[in-house]
């Protein structure tokens, strides 16, 4: 009767619904750099309205890190789903692949990047697109201290770098950035199923 009632505890449950962020102003976003990178919010010229610009010199690795701080979440995210979206369009130096760009996860004042593809060069307006899955391994800790944690009750914010290794000295604008996240389970549920696990395993004893 216990494990039944639990059960339907966890099934009934509400799961929070998928996440739907965008930002095309750049204001509201908190910056870092790591080699030589200079992000710039200009008020004209985006798609439409403000854009970024972000201008990286070759080295050792270069780039920015951009967090978006309008959103945070605490509900666990390892394996869901993923829909990413920014506009870009060449600046001065721009050549070859352009900038590297990719998915950033911050929690606390540690950030992870999951590297996803090149901007290449456009000249005009291009919305690149991306979807996958966000699973912990695919990160990369670029800044701070620890390790990702996905599994929930860690308050975590999102954005996107723009990077570059060997390539000179190139600009790259950016707008219209949008991240969707696909429904995950609210805590209530997860513990819950937890319970209803064990409950049944201790009945089977």
């Amino acid at each position: 009767m216990f494990a039944r009632l639990a059960i339907v505890l966890a099934l009934t449950a509400p799961a929070s619904a998928g996440f739907v962020l965008s930002d095309g102003d750049f204001s509201g976003w908190s910056y870092g750099t790591f080699g030589t990178a200079t992000p710039t919010v200009l008020e004209t010229g985006g798609n439409p309205g403000a854009r970024l610009q972000v201008t990286t010199v070759s080295g050792s690795g270069s780039g920015v890190l951009a967090t978006y701080l309008g959103f945070s979440t605490d509900a666990a995210l390892e394996g869901t789903s993923f829909a990413w979206s920014l506009d870009v369009i060449k600046g001065a130096g721009s050549f070859g692949q352009g900038q590297a760009i990719g998915l950033v996860i911050q929690q606390g004042s540690s950030i992870f990047l999951d590297h996803l593809y090149t901007t290449g060069v456009k000249s005009s307006w291009t919305t690149q697109t991306f979807s996958g899955t966000i699973i912990a391994a695919n990160f990369v800790r670029v800044a701070g201290t620890g390790t990702l944690d996905l599994s929930g009750g860690v308050a975590t914010q999102f954005g996107f770098s723009a990077s570059n290794s060997n390539s000179g000295t190139l600009t790259q604008f950016y707008d219209n950035w949008g991240l969707e996240l696909g429904s995950v389970p609210a805590p209530g549920a997860i513990a819950l199923l937890a319970v209803a696990g064990l409950i049944a395993r201790h009945r089977e004893r």
